[in-house]
């Protein structure tokens, strides 16, 4: 055996030992998704807050939302036996803005106007609605199945909070391919669902 073709084989079982010790140790590849709302393919219809821009709202409240997770960016993963995570989708963009965007949407289709949290210290006596995401999870099965669990808690003025949770389900069909898109669509259907469970709710006892 040459020197060459020597060296060429350690090289190769090189790499081949460095691939087994990525995949024992859990190493996982990660693919970037970018969160869109309204849910994709609906981003022609025009928003009725577009629509309704300058009308005065009916009530107005102040919204904040925060992130509970321990794993801010964590949207999906995707693997086999051996490394169930071997590849882990991750949002690109901020997912409380995201939230928080989507959350404006759906109550500008009630008159509802949103505030930001300065208008609190400023004294201003308004409805206050506290988003805790809890969960926000894709599982990349024979179908993508998204799940959106919310903590809601709406404050108003000389009343006591009220608290509920939400589980929003989504998604964008069968899992042929395990896209990106796919996944970011599934997310944004399970957090409409999520949402109008709250407006349901909360409409039907004329809270907003």
């Amino acid at each position: 055996m040459s020197d060459a073709f020597g060296s060429q084989v350690a090289n190769v079982k090189g790499l081949l030992l460095a691939a087994v010790v990525l995949l024992l140790t859990g190493c996982a590849a990660t693919r970037p998704v970018t969160l869109s709302y309204p849910p994709a393919d609906e981003q022609d219809v025009v928003p009725e807050r577009v629509a309704e821009q300058g009308a005065p709202s009916a009530t107005s409240l102040v919204l904040e939302v925060f992130d509970a997770r321990t794993e801010k960016s964590h949207l999906a993963a995707t693997g086999d036996w051996l490394n169930p995570d071997a590849v882990k989708y991750v949002a690109k963009n901020d997912v409380q803005a995201w939230v928080r965007e989507a959350f404006e949407l759906e109550l500008s289709k009630a008159s509802v106007s949103v505030t930001t949290p300065e208008a609190l210290d400023r004294g201003a006596p308004l409805r206050h609605l506290t988003v805790d995401i809890q969960r926000l999870d894709c599982n990349l099965g024979w179908a993508y199945d998204a799940d959106v669990w919310l903590q809601v808690t709406l404050e108003r003025p000389g009343e006591a909070p009220v608290v509920r949770q939400y589980q929003g389900r989504g998604s964008a069909g069968l899992n042929l391919a395990g896209t990106t898109g796919a996944v970011g669509k599934s997310l944004a259907l399970a957090l409409r669902d999520a949402i109008g469970q709250m407006r349901a709710e909360l409409d039907m006892a004329r809270r907003l």
